[in-house]
C-alpha cells in the first residue's frame, strides 16, 4: 500500500501532477509512460506521475518499475483489493505535489507540449480553474499523436454552465486546480464512469470558471469496450443519477433502449479541415524530431517584393535539397508561399503593417508551439524571444525611420541573435548606425554565393541559438521597444489622419478666402454703381428708399440716360 518513489526533485519544482489509474492495462502502461516522460514540461522537471495500481492481475507493476529505474518524479502505489476509478483518483490526488492535476488515462495520448500549454494557460489566467483542448479520435490501440492518422476530432464548445448541463463538454484530458479539492471535496468514489461529470457539475454550480484551448491537443482512444462505451449501459444510468442530483431535464431510464456498443465510429467527432490538417500534420512530424525546429516566415511571398521574392525562391529550392530541410517550418501567409514537399508548412494570417505589434505577439506564439530554435524571415517580421537570423539585402534604415518599413527593419536589426549582410558596404553600413551591435554578431555573404554560404550559416548558427540564452540584453531593449511599438503606430496613423484633416480644412479656407474676395470684389462694384447713380438728378431719393435687390432692376434701364 505504501507509495514507491525514485529520485524526485524538490517538492517546489513540480507544477503538475498527472494521475494514472492503471487495472488490466499492461498492453498500454509502457505507452501511455513514453507520452508522459517525453512531454515537454516533464523534461523541465515540472511534472511528477503518480500511478495507482487497483489490485491488477497483469504485469504493470514490473513495467513501471523499469521506468522508475530509468526516469525521477515516478510514484507507484499499488492496492490490496480493486478500486473504482475514483477511488484511484482520489488516493493520487492526496499524494499530489503540483498546484495543477490532470488524469492520465492509459489509453489516451497527448501532443508533446499539451502539458506546457495547459499549465501555461492556468498560469496566466488566475481566474480559470479547468482548462480543456480539442482531441483527435483514434480507433488504434497504443496509437500516438506523432503519428496518428486519426482525420476526426473532438471539436470541444466554449465553456458555459448552461453547456455543461447539457453534457461534460471538457474530454477526458482536461487540467484543474488541485485546491479545487479543498473547497469541494473529491470525486464521488461510488460512480464508475460519471464521477468526473459530476465533480465538474459541482465546481460549475458553484460559479468556478473553465476554458477552452481551441488547438488539437489530445488523442482519444475510441475503446468500445471500455467502461464509458462498453459497461453495458453503466454510463448511461450514472449520467441519469448525475441528471437528478443537479435536477437536470432528462428522459426517464426505462424509455430508454440500451443496446451493447452503441457508438459508431462514422458518428463520432467531426472531420478535419485543410488548415486544421496541415498545422496537426506540421505538429505531429517535428514531435518526432523535436529539435532543432528552424521556422521561416514567408511573408515575402504575400508582399510580392519582385526581385527579392525570387531571389527566396532560389533559396529554398536549394535548402530542399539539403538534410536540414527536415527541421524547417514555413509559415504560409495567406497561401501565398511556394510548396515544396521536403518542407511543412504553418498556415498564418496575412502581414499587415498596421498590425506589426500583435503579429510579433503571433509570431512568437507560434514559435512556442512548435518549440522552435530559430526564426528567419524573408523580409523583416520577427518574433519577441526566440532567437532569430537577420538577412540585410538592402542598406540599414535611419534610426529614426519613419515609413512603417524601416520601423520594422529597425526593430528586426535590434532584435537579431545574427545579421548577414549581402555586401560589405550594407555591413559598413549597419555598423556605422548601431554601434551596439558586437562585430561577431554580424557576417557577409556576397549575393552570388548566397545559397551554399547561408546554408552553413544556419548550420553554425543552430549552435549558437541553442547554447546562448534567448534574452540577450539586445533582446531586452527589443521587448521593450515592442511595447511601444502599437502606440507609436496609432500615433503614426493619427498624424496620417490630422494631416489629412488639416489638408481638408486648408482647402475650406482656401475657398472661404476665395468666396470673401469675391464678395468684396461684388461690394466695390456695388458701391461704384451707387455712387454713380447717385450723381444723377431725380434718382437720388429713390435710390435712397430702394433696396439692394431693386438696384439691379434700375441698373437695367440706366441706358435711357
Amino acid at each position: 500500500m505504501n507509495p514507491s518513489y525514485n529520485n524526485s526533485i524538490p517538492v517546489q519544482r513540480i507544477k503538475v501532477s498527472v494521475i494514472v489509474s492503471t487495472y488490466k492495462s499492461a498492453q498500454f502502461i509502457r505507452g501511455c509512460l513514453e507520452d508522459l516522460v517525453t512531454q515537454t514540461l516533464y523534461e523541465k522537471g515540472e511534472v511528477e506521475i503518480i500511478i495507482i495500481d487497483s489490485a491488477s492481475p497483469e504485469n504493470e507493476g514490473e513495467i513501471i518499475q523499469e521506468f522508475q529505474e530509468n526516469y525521477p518524479n515516478i510514484i507507484y502505489q499499488r492496492t490490496r483489493e480493486r478500486e473504482t476509478l475514483y477511488q484511484a483518483w482520489n488516493r493520487a490526488i492526496k499524494l499530489a505535489r503540483g498546484s495543477y492535476l490532470t488524469n492520465g488515462n492509459t489509453d489516451d495520448r497527448r501532443c508533446f507540449n499539451a502539458l506546457e500549454i495547459m499549465a501555461n494557460y492556468l498560469d496566466n489566467n488566475r481566474e480559470i480553474s479547468l482548462v480543456y483542448a480539442d482531441q483527435l479520435i483514434t480507433t488504434i490501440k497504443n496509437d500516438t499523436f506523432a503519428t496518428t492518422p486519426a482525420l476526426k476530432h473532438w471539436n470541444w464548445p466554449n465553456y458555459s454552465y448552461q453547456q455543461m448541463r447539457q453534457g461534460c463538454c471538457v474530454g477526458s484530458q482536461p487540467m484543474w486546480r488541485k485546491m479545487l479539492h479543498d473547497k469541494y471535496g473529491y470525486f464521488q468514489e461510488n460512480f464508475r464512469c460519471a464521477g468526473d461529470y459530476e465533480f465538474w457539475l459541482r465546481i460549475g454550480s458553484q460559479g468556478e470558471k473553465m476554458a477552452l484551448i481551441p488547438e488539437i491537443l489530445g488523442l482519444y482512444y475510441l475503446n468500445l469496450q471500455g467502461l464509458e462505451h462498453g459497461s453495458n449501459g453503466q454510463a448511461l444510468q450514472e449520467h441519469y443519477q448525475v441528471c437528478k442530483i443537479y435536477e437536470i431535464p432528462h428522459p426517464d431510464i426505462k424509455d430508454i433502449e440500451i443496446k451493447p456498443n452503441p457508438v459508431k465510429m462514422e458518428d463520432l467527432g467531426i472531420i478535419l479541415q485543410e488548415e486544421e490538417r496541415e498545422k496537426l500534420q506540421t505538429i505531429q512530424a517535428i514531435s518526432q524530431r523535436r529539435w532543432p525546429i528552424i521556422v521561416i516566415d514567408g511573408v515575402i511571398f504575400q508582399i510580392n517584393q519582385g526581385k527579392l521574392a525570387g531571389v527566396w525562391s532560389s533559396i529554398l529550392e536549394y535548402w530542399r535539397q539539403l538534410e536540414f530541410s527536415q527541421y524547417i517550418v514555413i509559415l504560409d501567409r495567406n497561401n501565398s508561399a511556394p510548396r515544396w514537399e521536403e518542407f511543412k508548412y504553418w498556415p498564418a494570417e496575412s502581414y499587415d503593417y498596421n498590425c506589426t505589434g500583435k503579429d510579433a505577439i503571433k509570431i512568437q506564439a507560434i514559435c512556442d508551439r512548435l518549440q522552435a530554435n530559430l526564426f528567419i524571415s524573408t523580409f523583416y517580421t520577427s518574433p519577441l524571444t526566440t532567437p532569430s537570423l537577420l538577412f540585410l539585402a538592402s542598406e540599414s534604415p535611419e534610426e529614426n525611420g519613419k515609413l512603417p518599413v524601416d520601423l520594422e527593419k529597425h526593430y528586426a536589426i535590434l532584435s537579431a541573435s545574427i545579421i548577414i549582410a549581402f555586401s560589405s558596404d550594407i555591413a559598413q553600413d549597419l555598423r556605422k548606425l548601431y554601434p551596439q551591435i558586437s562585430p561577431e554578431q554580424i557576417d557577409i555573404i556576397e549575393f552570388f554565393e548566397v545559397n551554399q554560404k547561408i546554408a552553413e550559416e544556419i548550420t553554425n548558427f543552430l549552435w549558437y541559438a541553442l547554447s546562448e540564452t534567448k534574452e540577450s540584453s539586445q533582446n531586452q531593449v527589443w521587448l521593450e521597444l515592442r511595447k511601444l511599438q502599437e502606440a507609436q503606430q496609432i500615433m503614426y496613423l493619427k498624424q496620417q489622419q490630422d494631416y489629412r484633416t488639416m489638408q481638408g480644412m486648408e482647402i475650406s479656407l482656401k475657398e472661404l478666402e476665395n468666396n470673401h474676395n469675391y464678395l468684396q470684389k461684388n461690394n466695390r462694384e456695388l458701391r461704384e454703381e451707387i455712387n454713380y447713380l447717385s450723381s444723377r438728378k431725380g434718382i437720388v431719393k429713390t435710390l435712397a428708399k430702394t433696396s439692394i435687390l431693386l438696384l439691379a432692376k434700375i441698373k437695367k434701364k440706366l441706358p435711357i440716360f
